[in-house]
């Protein structure tokens, strides 16, 4: 384990040699250091070493850093922030813990923010009294039922809506405000908008053996449970049964189709300007359209004329308003 080098004036009592005995160095003193990194081959982290982390005053985090793990001490109510210890987008693990003095033992909807910061390969733990909550970025979207890149605040606006639940302060009528609620039904409202953005990967309590060995496999950077992959959008192509053979287009045709397909696909992305300046969602799904008639004027084989018909046919159903 190495301590920061930018730390060492401040922490004279040298190295240890393991996750406890760093817990056990931080809880010592109110100015310790506040960021170690370790290496998982030498000093494998344990339950025991994880259990340790909870009676702590302080949120804390683990997260990968070329090879090794980084521990770093937060406040009472929040970690460390990415930039104060370096975190970047690539990281393979980002652990952060809820301590015993939390009343909260689930994902709290800063955390639903924060999954997005990170990367696609980036193994997102949660870690209570409770015990263990593996997530990822929001999934899908429960509102449209599909696949979703949208950011987490788009999705909880639309959600909390649907709810009537406001989460943003903006004294929405006939909405609860999130920020005045009771601590269980915060959490309640957190595990069901998790689950229906299919966020949760597992849960596992510090007892059960089986999952928390392979949970400790992914801390330790042996194995890796899930991924955090911004999902696929879908596609005026998705469920096609026509594969069109390009080479059958000449250049500009072939980049008309991939500008028309192009169009319509953005226009089924709920945020940004497309989704709520309604002329300007029609232009950009009439320029598809003509982008369609573009192609036709050179002539096209039957195959092809066929597709695009049924594109121009779906297309035609995509909602303006």
């Amino acid at each position: 384990m190495r301590q920061d080098a930018s730390d060492k004036s401040k922490n004279p009592w040298g190295a240890s040699y393991s996750l406890n005995d760093v817990v056990k160095a931080v809880s010592a003193t109110e100015k310790g250091a506040k960021k170690f990194e370790i290496d998982p081959n030498k000093t494998p982290v344990t339950r025991d070493d994880l259990r340790s982390l909870l009676p702590m005053n302080l949120e804390v985090s683990l997260h990968e850093k070329s090879g090794n793990l980084v521990f770093g001490a937060g406040e009472k109510q929040h970690p460390q922030s990415d930039e104060e210890l370096g975190i970047e987008r690539g990281s393979k693990l980002y652990l952060h813990t809820h301590h015993d003095g939390l009343e909260n033992t689930f994902i709290s909807f800063a955390d639903v923010f924060a999954a997005q910061r990170y990367g696609p390969e980036t193994q997102l733990i949660q870690l209570s009294r409770d015990g263990f909550v593996v997530y990822k970025r929001p999934q899908f979207d429960p509102i449209r039922q599909q696949p979703t890149d949208e950011s987490a605040r788009e999705l909880m606006h639309e959600w909390g809506k649907r709810e009537g639940i406001d989460f943003f302060g903006g004294g929405m009528e006939g909405r609860r405000d999130f920020t005045k609620l009771p601590m269980a039904e915060k959490m309640q409202i957190a595990r069901q908008f998790c689950g229906e953005t299919q966020m949760i990967v597992t849960e596992a309590s510090l007892d059960d053996d089986e999952e928390v060995e392979r949970i400790l496999s992914a801390i330790n950077l042996q194995t890796r449970i899930s991924d955090n992959v911004v999902p696929r959008m879908p596609s005026m192509l998705d469920g096609s049964n026509m594969p069109v053979d390009t080479h059958k287009l000449n250049h500009a045709q072939r980049a008309n189709l991939e500008a028309a397909v192009g169009h319509f696909d953005q226009l089924l992305i709920r945020e940004g300007r497309l989704f709520y300046e309604l002329p300007l969602r029609k232009a950009w799904k009439d320029f598809g359209l003509h982008l369609i008639e573009e192609i036709r004027k050179e002539g096209v084989d039957p195959n092809i004329e066929m597709f695009l018909d049924a594109l121009k046919s779906k297309a035609s159903l995509i909602d303006i308003e």
